[in-house]
């Protein structure tokens, strides 16, 4: 007896994994972009990221939160919608 499977679950099911893709795509490429200017400016190499906010606005994409270099270094980072690079400034104990 031969399976039916609706072609219109099949159909959500690809939309829903090609915008899991594209979201994950986006993700790479502002953290890959914060990897490059941390260690260009700072010369940090990130090691993991903590109080990560990421949100899609209408001017652009939005990220704030906290890079931890592998040295035990912390910056604080923000990208603001519209802007190509992250504003990074050192994380002080009076701060963060």
């Amino acid at each position: 007896m031969p399976i039916r499977v609706p072609i219109r679950a099949i159909g959500l099911t690809v939309v829903f994994l090609l915008s899991c893709f594209s979201v994950v795509q986006a993700e790479e490429a502002w953290r890959l972009k914060l990897e490059k200017q941390l260690l260009d400016q700072e010369m940090c190499v990130l090691s993991y990221l903590t109080d990560i906010s990421v949100k899609q606005e209408t001017g652009g994409l939005s990220v704030a939160g906290k890079a931890h270099c592998e040295d035990k270094r912390i910056f604080n980072v923000n990208l603001a919608p519209g802007k190509s690079d992250f504003v990074i400034f050192a994380c002080e104990p009076s701060y963060c």
